[in-house]
């Protein structure tokens, strides 16, 4: 395989990775709409926190809890920010990359000012077709670390959103059994 074969190799791994993290996002997106509307639902419809016996007003108290953990889990994915790390240097602040990462805005940012786009494209230009070809590959990895942390967030959120909701439930039959 020649180095134009794995730039776009690598690239085309980039991309499913930033589309994989793409759909984390929606799906923390979603997941918080749902907290927002069970939140809604426990303090103005069902009023669990305001019933007169113990057991509804713990409910609806847990169920609270609960869904703001899980919309503070949701919220969490949208904080993790793509990163470069450095194998070869102690101090992540410090270090300089083998390659350019020109495709990362916060390097680019970092190291060309404003007015030195001129520079910045004379030193993509001398940039082997093997050397953009790592980028990419450094830039999946990067990318890959990135979604994982956001699959951790999005599936806790879930699974804390779905015991908010069963708390939720609880609470309702439990004020209806009266």
């Amino acid at each position: 395989m020649d180095d134009a074969d794995r730039l776009k190799l690598y690239q085309g791994m980039a991309d499913v990775s930033r589309k994989w993290v793409t759909t984390l996002d929606a799906k923390a997106g979603f997941i918080a709409a749902i907290n927002a509307a069970l939140l809604g639902f426990i303090w103005s419809s069902a009023k669990l926190p305001e019933a007169g016996t113990r057991w509804p007003h713990t409910c609806g108290l847990v169920s609270t809890a609960l869904s703001l953990l899980s919309l503070c889990l949701a919220m969490s994915v949208v904080v993790p920010r793509i990163r470069i790390a450095f194998a070869s240097d102690p101090d992540p602040a410090d270090a300089t990359p083998a390659i350019k990462a020109v495709s990362f805005y916060g390097f680019v940012a970092a190291k060309y000012p404003p007015d030195q786009s001129g520079r910045f494209a004379d030193d993509v230009w001398q940039l082997s077709e093997c050397d953009l070809a790592r980028e990419a590959l450094e830039q999946h990895h990067a990318i890959c670390h990135v979604a994982f942390a956001k699959n951790y967030s999005v599936q806790y959120a879930g699974w804390v959103w779905f015991a908010a909701l069963a708390m939720t439930v609880l609470g309702i039959v439990v004020k209806m059994a009266g």
